[in-house]
């Protein structure tokens, strides 16, 4: 590295899972990082990173009938506050869905899938009017189900 401003940070379920992904200063989110300014060839010290155990956010997504599972749909979790991101997946061909690497806190749950109407939990047409779920790491909250209902009947 030679001198100059960096970003530095830690995470992602790939590199470490089961922790909530951190940036220098305690930031989840890079865009809103401190930057660490080195000047060469003698560095920063004291820059340490102190990662969180993460929760998760888990349940299926059905067609109306509340049987019929939606594979490939999109599964977000929206912060109610906080400088994190958030974060989503996709569901398996069963239906099921984890959201990983969620911070202790309060989210909006949307899920969309081709051919349905999008919908926030529970049941809810827009994120103001959704119900908030609670993660409390390093714990699942399970059974965040959805019925989703065709685009036109």
């Amino acid at each position: 590295m030679g001198t100059g401003c960096y970003r530095v940070g830690i995470g992602g379920h790939m590199m470490a899972p089961g922790y909530v992904p951190e940036y220098w200063n305690n930031h989840y989110d890079m865009t809103k990082a401190d930057s660490v300014c080195v000047t060469a060839p003698t560095g920063a010290t004291g820059i340490d990173l102190y990662l969180a155990h993460a929760g998760s956010i888990s349940g299926h997504i059905y067609k109306r009938d509340g049987t019929t599972p939606i594979a490939g749909a999109s599964v977000y979790a929206f912060p109610v506050s906080g400088d994190h991101p958030g974060a989503g997946a996709n569901t398996q061909p069963d239906g099921s869905y984890t959201i990983q690497g969620l911070p202790s806190g309060s989210y909006r749950v949307q899920v969309t899938a081709s051919g349905h109407v999008s919908q926030f939990y529970s049941r809810a047409a827009n994120q103001a009017s959704a119900k908030a779920v609670t993660v409390n790491a390093p714990n699942d909250t399970p059974d965040i189900d959805f019925a989703l209902s065709p685009v036109s009947e």
